[in-house]
Protein backbone atom coordinates (compact mmCIF):
# COMPACT_ATOMS: atom_id res chain seq x y z
CA UNK A 1 0.00 0.00 0.00
CA UNK A 2 1.33 3.58 -0.74
CA UNK A 3 2.17 5.93 2.10
CA UNK A 4 -0.29 8.43 2.21
CA UNK A 5 0.19 12.20 1.54
CA UNK A 6 0.37 14.09 5.53
CA UNK A 7 -1.26 16.94 5.68
CA UNK A 8 0.82 20.07 7.04
CA UNK A 9 -1.86 22.90 6.64
CA UNK A 10 -4.26 23.90 9.11
CA UNK A 11 -6.78 25.29 5.68
CA UNK A 12 -6.00 21.52 4.34
CA UNK A 13 -7.33 19.55 7.41
CA UNK A 14 -10.25 21.68 7.48
CA UNK A 15 -11.04 21.26 3.99
CA UNK A 16 -10.69 17.48 4.97
CA UNK A 17 -12.67 17.01 7.68
CA UNK A 18 -15.52 18.96 6.62
CA UNK A 19 -17.86 16.27 5.54
CA UNK A 20 -19.37 18.53 2.97
CA UNK A 21 -15.92 19.06 0.97
CA UNK A 22 -15.48 15.73 1.70
CA UNK A 23 -18.46 14.72 -0.25
CA UNK A 24 -17.38 16.70 -3.50
CA UNK A 25 -13.53 15.15 -2.97
CA UNK A 26 -14.78 12.04 -3.17
CA UNK A 27 -14.84 11.80 -6.75
CA UNK A 28 -11.31 13.12 -6.85
CA UNK A 29 -10.28 10.00 -5.20
CA UNK A 30 -12.49 7.36 -6.82
CA UNK A 31 -11.95 8.55 -10.53
CA UNK A 32 -10.09 11.07 -13.06
CA UNK A 33 -12.23 14.06 -13.12
CA UNK A 34 -13.41 16.38 -16.03
CA UNK A 35 -15.14 19.75 -13.70
CA UNK A 36 -18.14 19.96 -16.34
CA UNK A 37 -19.37 16.29 -16.37
CA UNK A 38 -18.98 16.64 -12.48
CA UNK A 39 -20.72 19.14 -12.00
CA UNK A 40 -23.88 18.17 -13.30
CA UNK A 41 -23.34 14.55 -12.13
CA UNK A 42 -23.74 16.52 -8.36
CA UNK A 43 -26.25 19.33 -9.83
CA UNK A 44 -24.18 22.03 -8.69
CA UNK A 45 -22.92 25.31 -10.25
CA UNK A 46 -19.95 24.85 -11.60
CA UNK A 47 -18.33 28.13 -11.02
CA UNK A 48 -18.62 27.22 -7.57
CA UNK A 49 -17.02 23.87 -8.21
CA UNK A 50 -14.06 25.79 -9.90
CA UNK A 51 -13.88 27.73 -6.91
CA UNK A 52 -12.86 25.05 -4.53
CA UNK A 53 -10.99 23.64 -7.00
CA UNK A 54 -8.79 25.74 -7.33
CA UNK A 55 -8.54 26.31 -3.58
CA UNK A 56 -8.09 22.38 -3.21
CA UNK A 57 -5.34 22.53 -6.34
CA UNK A 58 -3.40 25.12 -3.71
CA UNK A 59 -3.17 23.11 -0.95
CA UNK A 60 -1.84 20.01 -3.12
CA UNK A 61 -5.04 17.95 -2.44
CA UNK A 62 -5.52 17.66 -6.08
CA UNK A 63 -3.74 17.79 -9.01
CA UNK A 64 -3.98 18.14 -12.92
CA UNK A 65 -2.91 15.22 -14.53
CA UNK A 66 -3.72 16.16 -17.96
CA UNK A 67 -5.45 18.71 -20.57
CA UNK A 68 -7.70 17.03 -23.52
CA UNK A 69 -8.00 19.13 -26.15
CA UNK A 70 -11.41 20.17 -27.32
CA UNK A 71 -12.95 22.84 -29.41
CA UNK A 72 -12.15 26.31 -27.80
CA UNK A 73 -10.41 25.69 -24.62
CA UNK A 74 -8.92 22.11 -23.46
CA UNK A 75 -10.26 20.60 -20.79
CA UNK A 76 -8.69 19.54 -17.78
CA UNK A 77 -8.50 16.55 -16.15
CA UNK A 78 -7.91 16.01 -12.22
CA UNK A 79 -7.22 13.61 -10.09
CA UNK A 80 -6.34 13.30 -5.75
CA UNK A 81 -2.71 13.91 -4.79
CA UNK A 82 -1.78 10.54 -3.85
CA UNK A 83 -4.31 7.32 -2.72
CA UNK A 84 -4.62 8.58 0.79
CA UNK A 85 -4.05 11.40 2.84
CA UNK A 86 -3.36 11.74 6.40
CA UNK A 87 -4.66 14.49 8.85
CA UNK A 88 -2.29 14.09 11.90
CA UNK A 89 -5.00 14.54 15.18
CA UNK A 90 -3.06 18.33 16.08
CA UNK A 91 -5.00 19.92 13.08
CA UNK A 92 -8.07 18.57 13.44
CA UNK A 93 -10.44 20.61 14.99
CA UNK A 94 -11.18 18.66 17.87
CA UNK A 95 -9.52 19.74 21.03
CA UNK A 96 -8.43 16.49 22.60
CA UNK A 97 -9.80 12.54 22.40
CA UNK A 98 -12.14 12.52 25.39
CA UNK A 99 -15.00 13.25 23.24
CA UNK A 100 -13.91 9.98 21.55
Amino acid sequence: MPTPKRVTSLEAAKILTDTSQLRLLKAFFQAEVVLTELATQLGLNLPTLLYKVNKWLELGIIHVIREEPRRGRASKVYRAAAEAIFVPFELTPSPDLSRF
